[in-house]
Protein backbone atom coordinates (compact mmCIF):
# COMPACT_ATOMS: atom_id res chain seq x y z
CA UNK A 1 0.00 0.00 0.00
CA UNK A 2 2.66 2.32 0.69
CA UNK A 3 4.31 1.56 -2.81
CA UNK A 4 1.26 2.49 -4.38
CA UNK A 5 0.75 6.13 -2.57
CA UNK A 6 4.72 6.66 -3.06
CA UNK A 7 3.64 5.97 -6.88
CA UNK A 8 0.51 8.08 -7.02
CA UNK A 9 2.31 11.06 -5.17
CA UNK A 10 5.60 10.73 -7.59
CA UNK A 11 3.65 10.48 -10.60
CA UNK A 12 1.08 13.30 -9.53
CA UNK A 13 3.83 15.75 -8.93
CA UNK A 14 4.36 16.62 -12.58
CA UNK A 15 0.31 17.50 -13.35
CA UNK A 16 0.50 19.69 -10.38
CA UNK A 17 3.70 21.76 -11.74
CA UNK A 18 2.03 22.30 -14.82
CA UNK A 19 -0.87 23.70 -13.44
CA UNK A 20 1.18 26.25 -10.70
CA UNK A 21 -0.94 29.17 -10.92
CA UNK A 22 2.46 31.15 -10.49
CA UNK A 23 3.53 30.21 -14.04
CA UNK A 24 2.72 32.81 -16.87
CA UNK A 25 -0.22 32.48 -18.69
CA UNK A 26 -0.80 35.50 -21.00
CA UNK A 27 2.27 35.87 -24.09
CA UNK A 28 2.51 39.72 -25.59
CA UNK A 29 4.55 39.80 -28.91
CA UNK A 30 6.57 43.46 -29.58
CA UNK A 31 8.90 44.10 -32.45
CA UNK A 32 7.98 43.33 -35.78
CA UNK A 33 4.42 42.01 -36.12
CA UNK A 34 3.90 42.35 -32.52
CA UNK A 35 2.66 45.15 -30.12
CA UNK A 36 4.57 48.63 -30.77
CA UNK A 37 4.11 51.53 -33.51
CA UNK A 38 7.16 51.64 -36.21
CA UNK A 39 7.78 54.60 -38.57
CA UNK A 40 9.96 54.86 -41.68
CA UNK A 41 9.40 58.38 -43.56
CA UNK A 42 11.58 60.75 -45.93
CA UNK A 43 9.85 64.16 -44.61
CA UNK A 44 12.50 66.78 -46.10
CA UNK A 45 14.04 65.25 -48.95
CA UNK A 46 13.09 64.22 -52.63
CA UNK A 47 14.36 61.94 -54.93
CA UNK A 48 15.25 63.56 -58.27
CA UNK A 49 15.89 62.00 -61.50
CA UNK A 50 17.82 64.82 -63.59
CA UNK A 51 16.99 63.60 -66.82
CA UNK A 52 13.06 63.78 -66.13
CA UNK A 53 12.86 66.49 -63.50
CA UNK A 54 10.69 63.55 -61.44
CA UNK A 55 10.71 64.25 -58.13
CA UNK A 56 9.65 61.41 -55.70
CA UNK A 57 8.65 61.28 -52.09
CA UNK A 58 7.37 58.92 -49.19
CA UNK A 59 6.39 61.04 -46.74
CA UNK A 60 5.63 58.57 -44.04
CA UNK A 61 4.65 55.25 -43.54
CA UNK A 62 3.65 53.13 -39.88
CA UNK A 63 2.28 50.30 -39.23
CA UNK A 64 1.05 49.28 -35.62
CA UNK A 65 0.05 45.82 -34.19
CA UNK A 66 -1.00 43.70 -31.50
CA UNK A 67 -0.57 40.04 -30.92
CA UNK A 68 -1.80 38.24 -27.68
CA UNK A 69 -1.42 34.57 -26.95
CA UNK A 70 -3.60 33.19 -23.72
CA UNK A 71 -1.51 29.89 -23.05
CA UNK A 72 -3.12 26.05 -20.71
CA UNK A 73 -1.60 24.19 -18.65
CA UNK A 74 -1.43 21.48 -21.79
CA UNK A 75 0.90 24.05 -23.23
CA UNK A 76 -1.50 25.05 -25.78
CA UNK A 77 -2.27 28.65 -26.31
CA UNK A 78 -4.95 31.04 -28.59
CA UNK A 79 -4.64 34.70 -29.89
CA UNK A 80 -5.88 37.17 -31.59
CA UNK A 81 -3.77 39.88 -33.76
CA UNK A 82 -4.48 42.90 -34.76
CA UNK A 83 -2.67 45.14 -37.75
CA UNK A 84 -3.08 48.48 -39.34
CA UNK A 85 -0.28 50.16 -41.48
CA UNK A 86 -0.49 53.34 -43.86
CA UNK A 87 1.68 54.67 -46.25
CA UNK A 88 1.75 58.02 -48.54
CA UNK A 89 3.76 58.95 -51.42
CA UNK A 90 3.96 61.70 -53.72
CA UNK A 91 5.65 62.31 -57.04
CA UNK A 92 5.69 65.54 -59.03
CA UNK A 93 6.47 65.87 -63.07
CA UNK A 94 8.62 67.81 -64.55
CA UNK A 95 5.35 69.98 -65.81
CA UNK A 96 3.98 70.36 -62.46
CA UNK A 97 1.68 68.00 -62.03
CA UNK A 98 1.32 65.60 -58.89
CA UNK A 99 0.46 61.93 -58.51
CA UNK A 100 -0.17 61.24 -54.78
CA UNK A 101 -1.24 57.46 -53.41
CA UNK A 102 -2.42 57.23 -50.34
CA UNK A 103 -3.06 53.81 -48.81
CA UNK A 104 -4.37 51.38 -45.43
CA UNK A 105 -4.06 48.29 -44.76
CA UNK A 106 -5.84 46.72 -41.53
CA UNK A 107 -6.20 42.91 -41.02
CA UNK A 108 -7.75 40.81 -37.90
CA UNK A 109 -6.71 37.20 -37.10
CA UNK A 110 -6.95 34.17 -34.87
CA UNK A 111 -4.52 32.09 -33.89
CA UNK A 112 -4.29 28.68 -32.21
CA UNK A 113 -0.63 27.58 -31.40
CA UNK A 114 1.44 25.11 -29.39
CA UNK A 115 4.55 25.39 -26.78
CA UNK A 116 6.92 22.51 -27.13
CA UNK A 117 8.03 23.21 -23.88
CA UNK A 118 6.62 23.67 -20.61
CA UNK A 119 8.60 26.20 -19.49
CA UNK A 120 7.11 29.14 -22.32
CA UNK A 121 9.81 31.67 -21.53
CA UNK A 122 13.05 29.19 -23.62
CA UNK A 123 10.21 27.30 -25.43
CA UNK A 124 9.57 26.37 -29.59
CA UNK A 125 6.51 26.98 -30.73
CA UNK A 126 4.09 27.31 -33.37
CA UNK A 127 1.13 28.80 -34.64
CA UNK A 128 -2.00 29.10 -37.06
CA UNK A 129 -3.73 31.83 -38.17
CA UNK A 130 -7.02 32.58 -39.94
CA UNK A 131 -7.66 36.34 -40.91
CA UNK A 132 -9.51 38.83 -43.28
CA UNK A 133 -9.00 42.44 -43.37
CA UNK A 134 -8.85 45.49 -46.28
CA UNK A 135 -6.68 47.55 -48.42
CA UNK A 136 -8.39 51.25 -48.54
CA UNK A 137 -6.23 53.32 -51.34
CA UNK A 138 -7.12 56.86 -52.82
CA UNK A 139 -4.85 58.08 -55.62
CA UNK A 140 -4.82 61.83 -56.50
CA UNK A 141 -3.50 61.88 -60.20
CA UNK A 142 -3.45 65.64 -61.97
CA UNK A 143 -3.29 64.41 -65.60
CA UNK A 144 -6.13 61.72 -65.73
CA UNK A 145 -9.74 62.30 -65.55
CA UNK A 146 -10.93 62.03 -63.16
CA UNK A 147 -7.92 63.02 -61.03
CA UNK A 148 -9.26 61.41 -57.83
CA UNK A 149 -10.06 57.43 -57.90
CA UNK A 150 -10.40 55.12 -54.74
CA UNK A 151 -10.62 51.25 -53.94
CA UNK A 152 -11.47 49.13 -51.57
CA UNK A 153 -10.25 45.25 -51.60
CA UNK A 154 -11.21 42.92 -49.23
CA UNK A 155 -8.69 40.12 -48.25
CA UNK A 156 -8.62 36.60 -46.53
CA UNK A 157 -5.68 34.53 -44.77
CA UNK A 158 -4.23 31.09 -43.74
CA UNK A 159 -0.64 31.62 -41.95
CA UNK A 160 1.43 29.13 -40.40
CA UNK A 161 4.21 30.45 -37.92
CA UNK A 162 7.15 28.79 -36.08
CA UNK A 163 10.04 30.21 -33.72
CA UNK A 164 12.09 29.69 -30.66
CA UNK A 165 11.67 31.67 -27.23
CA UNK A 166 14.98 32.67 -25.81
CA UNK A 167 15.19 33.97 -22.17
CA UNK A 168 16.59 37.29 -21.46
CA UNK A 169 16.23 36.69 -17.28
CA UNK A 170 20.18 36.81 -17.26
CA UNK A 171 20.08 40.29 -18.56
CA UNK A 172 17.62 41.92 -16.03
CA UNK A 173 13.77 41.75 -17.45
CA UNK A 174 11.75 38.98 -15.80
CA UNK A 175 9.96 36.55 -18.32
CA UNK A 176 11.29 38.31 -21.32
CA UNK A 177 12.28 36.21 -24.62
CA UNK A 178 14.01 36.70 -27.80
CA UNK A 179 11.67 35.43 -30.16
CA UNK A 180 12.47 35.21 -33.60
CA UNK A 181 10.33 33.51 -36.03
CA UNK A 182 9.56 32.34 -39.53
CA UNK A 183 6.50 32.53 -41.04
CA UNK A 184 4.41 31.72 -44.41
CA UNK A 185 0.87 33.09 -45.16
CA UNK A 186 -1.28 32.67 -48.07
CA UNK A 187 -3.86 35.51 -49.37
CA UNK A 188 -6.76 35.81 -51.29
CA UNK A 189 -8.24 38.61 -52.55
CA UNK A 190 -11.75 39.59 -52.93
CA UNK A 191 -13.80 40.72 -57.01
CA UNK A 192 -12.46 44.15 -56.10
CA UNK A 193 -8.68 43.61 -57.14
CA UNK A 194 -8.87 42.66 -60.53
CA UNK A 195 -9.09 46.14 -61.10
CA UNK A 196 -5.22 46.26 -60.15
CA UNK A 197 -4.43 42.62 -61.20
CA UNK A 198 -4.97 41.24 -57.68
CA UNK A 199 -5.75 37.61 -57.62
CA UNK A 200 -3.71 35.97 -54.56
CA UNK A 201 -0.67 35.86 -53.07
CA UNK A 202 2.08 33.61 -51.01
CA UNK A 203 4.36 35.45 -48.56
CA UNK A 204 7.64 34.12 -46.48
CA UNK A 205 8.08 36.30 -43.83
CA UNK A 206 11.37 36.18 -41.31
CA UNK A 207 11.03 38.11 -38.20
CA UNK A 208 14.13 38.67 -36.36
CA UNK A 209 13.33 41.84 -33.93
CA UNK A 210 10.93 40.31 -32.09
CA UNK A 211 10.33 40.19 -28.20
CA UNK A 212 7.82 38.31 -26.18
CA UNK A 213 6.82 39.39 -22.35
CA UNK A 214 5.13 36.50 -20.24
CA UNK A 215 2.99 36.92 -17.46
Amino acid sequence: MKKIYVFVLTTSIPFFAAADENAPKQIISIGTNGLGWSAVGNVFEWDKNKSSEIKDQNTGNGAIALNYNYVFKNQMMVGANIFYESDKSETKLASGDKITDDSMTSTFSVSVGYNFDEDIINSWWLKGFIGSGGIKTETKDTTANPEKTKSDIGLNFVALEGGKRISLDSWGPKNFSYSPSIAVASTTFDEDADDVGLESSVSVTLNILKFDIAF
